[in-house]
């Protein structure tokens, strides 16, 4: 798509400034990021994060992947520190300007599941719409962030319940 031609061609940019110039770049490939205010019409896995947050303030939410629908997510927050971990990272440890994150590799009704653990009166159903299920399938099921782990300590810091729970707490505060 022209949406991840454009990721790479800012990637090799910031590589080729670190190798003409000495400029520190360093990047991070997310999977899908779930957290509070992702609105249900900002692409195909929206649903992880307006499934939760729809539940959170009490209301159903119908989820339009089908159960079996494999995702894989990171929370927010897990995202954010991701930035803040690279940047911080000794410079001599790195073996390459981007990295791939990995968060959660879940399947629409394990999701469920997950909120139905912080939430057990949530309302989720599941009505699959195609065109979703088959637009995630064309996504990575699994980033491999082995190379982030080791060179730099990368880990995501929530479980998925922990981060179903802080999702849920900030909706509320």
């Amino acid at each position: 798509s022209m949406y991840g031609t454009s990721k790479v061609c800012n990637e090799r940019m910031g590589e080729y400034y670190h190798r003409r110039f000495g400029l520190d770049f360093r990047c991070v490939r997310f999977p899908a990021v779930f957290g509070p205010g992702r609105a249900a019409s900002a692409g195909w896995t929206a649903y992880t994060s307006v499934a939760i947050e729809e539940t959170a303030r009490g209301n159903p939410f119908t989820i339009r992947a089908d159960p079996g629908t494999t995702t894989d997510i990171l929370y927010v927050k897990d995202a954010a520190r991701s930035m803040l971990d690279i940047a911080a990272a000794d410079p001599s440890a790195l073996t390459r300007r981007c990295y791939n994150l990995h968060g959660f590799l879940v399947t629409a009704g394990e999701l469920v599941q997950a909120i139905q653990r912080a939430l057990p009166e949530a309302k989720l159903t599941f009505d699959p719409d195609p065109v979703i299920v088959e637009g995630i399938k064309t996504m990575p099921r699994q980033l491999d962030d082995s190379l982030a782990r080791l060179d730099w300590g990368w880990k995501p810091r929530h479980t998925l319940d922990e981060a179903i729970a802080d999702f849920v707490k900030l909706v509320h505060s």
